[in-house]
């Protein structure tokens, strides 16, 4: 669920200090809007502000119409809608009080938010989980011409005055009016607790075996080692589980270390259908490669890194995606929105692939082809062009959401600075790397070019790097007052293959 140990504190990760972000005349403002927020209150305040519009607002990247928000959940594509489920608070700011809030797009990026789809009861919060379209009924939920859409969430016990005991299993909802309204399953949990804080039941149809199978976060007690407390040390696993019917669940394996929000999903290596390797990965979006025979899990080697940078967590990617699209969401935590009715942002949906690199087989993920939507069709575009060492070529589009693509071929020494509105990313040519808000990505030249694909809203920065093959996620509240973006040649020469940015427009 991405919790950080319940989620009792919330260290910022990598977004530039307000006053770091903005100019001292937009501090001065976000004060007034402080006062004035604490003045009127929060409700009224907000109502008086363009909904959606908001200074900090992300304007293509999913928040809450207000309150709090964390992981993607639920995420299902049916009747021609994408359904974006979430962590959501519909009492407070903060996290707490966790229900799923509901939103539906019919391109990802416009969405509509709906009422609160999965409320609170006596068995606890509603923390993190799934959905699936029961195409043949096997749950027996569907009695009309509807599909079922079935709902697997961890029921948190201990974290509601109307349950005090830390109890947590796994339970399911349905509904079958195209996800408006939800009945929870009577009687006991599809699973019931096995180990310490289990959640975030993934469930996908598995065609070879003919029976769905979940994947869940575990904790398991280790009582030969404890902590300086004495208590057993808690070991993270996924453990898989299948089910005929979706009602009744059997265990089948376990993979160890892996930490909250599991997916598990095969994907074509280079395109290639008859080449394929699963993919497993936790909360943090580090993964494995590997088979999955319908019991058990087997990886091919070491996990690898998803996300070089700072603010992407509990990705989940959609079930019954059309055309056999893998399209990921995560949630792009702890950035810092003050006076804002709203608080956390999702990150843009992307579209993930498997492609062979020269360190190996790699998840590569990019945005979406729908993203080209939200261009405005103003852009400004360069050619081949040499810089000698220490010169820079400034381009300034004017506008403070813009998607910047650049292709380069670096020299043997010094390095590549791309500046955009006071972010740094800066590919080294001594350790081959990409580096940028202190958090750092080996990269490598291709054919000797780097290619960077850097997407940039109000209050975040998202660079793809090498056709997606490196990815790195960071909160950020641009510099107010400049919308120049930079690229400078650093202590040796280097030639401008191409570079392009595109002016955006809010999906709101």
């Amino acid at each position: 669920m991405g919790r950080d140990d319940f989620r009792t504190g919330f260290p910022l990760l990598g977004q530039t200090s307000l006053a770091d972000g903005i100019s001292i005349r937009q501090f001065a403002k976000v004060r007034v809007v402080v006062f004035l927020a604490a003045f009127l209150g929060a409700a009224q305040f907000a109502s008086a502000v363009e909904p959606y519009g908001e200074m900090l607002r992300p304007q293509f990247h999913f928040t809450a119409r207000s309150n709090w928000l964390n992981d993607p959940n639920g995420l299902v594509h049916y009747g021609g809608e994408w359904h974006l489920f979430f962590q959501h608070n519909p009492k407070g700011n903060q996290w707490g009080n966790m229900t799923w809030g509901h939103a539906v797009s019919t391109n990802l990026f416009h969405w509509k938010q709906l009422p609160d789809a999965i409320q609170q009861d006596e068995q606890g919060d509603i923390w993190s989980g799934s959905a699936v379209v029961d195409w043949n009924n096997t749950a027996g939920f569907a009695s009309g011409p509807e599909k079922a859409l079935v709902a697997f969430y961890t029921s948190a016990g201990g974290f509601t005055p109307m349950r005090d005991t830390k109890t947590f299993n796994q339970r399911l909802a349905f509904s079958t009016d195209q996800g408006r309204s939800w009945t929870k399953s009577p009687g006991s949990p599809v699973v019931s607790q096995r180990g310490d804080g289990d959640r975030d039941p993934k469930v996908f149809w598995h065609e070879p075996t003919k029976k769905w199978i979940m994947i869940l976060y575990v904790g398991v007690p280790d009582e030969q080692e404890k902590d300086p407390k004495g208590r057993p040390i808690i070991r993270h696993t996924a453990q898989l589980f299948n089910s005929p019917d979706l009602k009744s669940w059997t265990y089948l394996s376990s993979v160890p270390d892996i930490y909250e929000c599991p997916d598990l999903f095969e994907l074509p290596v280079d395109g290639n259908r008859a080449n394929t390797r699963w993919v497993l990965f936790g909360a943090d979006g580090n993964y494995l490669l590997g088979k999955f025979n319908g019991t058990n899990f087997v990886a091919d080697g070491p996990k690898q890194t998803g996300d070089h940078g700072a603010n992407f967590y509990a990705a989940q990617t959609y079930s019954d995606a059309p055309d056999g699209r893998r399209v990921l969401i995560g949630w792009m935590r702890d950035g810092k929105y003050p006076a804002m009715p709203f608080n956390q942002q999702m990150s843009l949906p992307l579209e993930l692939s498997l492609n062979t690199t020269p360190a190996g087989i790699r998840l590569s993920r990019q945005p979406l082809k729908e993203f080209a939507q939200l261009r405005t069709g103003q852009r400004i575009e360069l050619g081949g062009s040499p810089l000698r060492a220490g010169e820079s070529l400034p381009l300034n589009p004017q506008a403070d959401l813009v998607q910047g693509e650049v292709r380069f071929a670096p020299g043997d020494t010094g390095d590549v600075v791309l500046d955009v509105r006071g972010a740094e990313i800066r590919w080294s040519a001594k350790d081959r790397s990409l580096h940028a808000f202190g958090r750092k990505a080996p990269l490598a030249p291709i054919d000797g070019k780097i290619s960077l694909n850097v997407v940039l809203d109000r209050s975040s920065i998202e660079v793809f790097a090498n056709n997606g093959d490196v990815a790195m996620s960071f909160c950020f509240v641009p510099r107010a007052g400049d919308t120049e973006w930079r690229l400078t040649a650093v202590e040796s020469p280097m030639r401008l293959t191409s570079w392009t940015l595109r002016c955006l427009k809010s999906a709101w």
